[in-house]
Formats: structure tokens, sequence, C-alpha cells
């Protein structure tokens, strides 16, 4: 029995480490680790991951980031949850990720700063 409990904790560990989000009529797991950032956008959010193929699902930030860890993942603004461990360089105003400058509001300053 040891060995089935360590075979399924195992599956789990695998399979929380994707996100499973529709582009289109396709489902899409996205490795944690490939997604470099998420943006709101009205009704839809853009998935920016490492390979430069962004994703596009009609699914809030509010609702992606509740599949989200936690300790990974971290909002900095209203329309921005980031990959902690992609970020190259950050200031109290912004964070950059692959070049791309990302800004922290003041409502999420206090709590990116305990994080980071």
């Amino acid at each position: 029995m040891k060995i089935e409990s360590v075979v399924t904790e195992s599956e789990r560990a695998k399979s929380e480490e994707k996100l499973l989000v529709k582009d289109g009529r396709v489902f899409i797991k996205l490795a944690h680790s490939a997604i470099l950032w998420l943006e709101a956008d009205d009704n839809y959010t853009i998935i920016h991951v490492a390979n430069d193929k962004n994703r596009v699902v009609r699914t809030s930030l509010r609702e992606l980031q509740k599949q989200l860890p936690l300790q990974q993942f971290i909002q900095i603004h209203k329309s921005y949850i980031v990959n902690c461990i992609h970020i190259n360089e950050w200031t109290s105003t912004y964070v950059i990720i692959t070049e791309q400058k990302l800004p922290i509001s003041r409502s999420y300053s206090k709590r990116v700063k305990e994080l980071l």
C-alpha cells in the first residue's frame, strides 16, 4: 500500500505542475515553469509563455489564479500575475521579465515586497 500512495502522490504532484486551459476548442496543459506572466484583457486572459506562443483564453485572471501555486505566482497589478522564477529585475514600481516592464500597482506593492 505504501508504494501505491507514493505513486499517487507523485502523479498528483506532476498534475499540479500544469495549468489546464481551453484555447478555442482545444484543451492545453501549460507547465507552470513555462508561464512567464498572465495579463487580463476584458473577458480574456493572455498567458505569456517562454516559447513565445502566447495563449488567449476566455477565463478570468481571478479564475486562473485559483489554479496556480501562491508561492510561485504573485499578483502585482489588477491586470497582471507574474511567475516569480522568471523575474529578472524589480523595483517598487515595476518588474522586468524577458525585457518586458510590467507595472506594480500601489495596492499590491506591499505584498510584492514581502514575497520578493
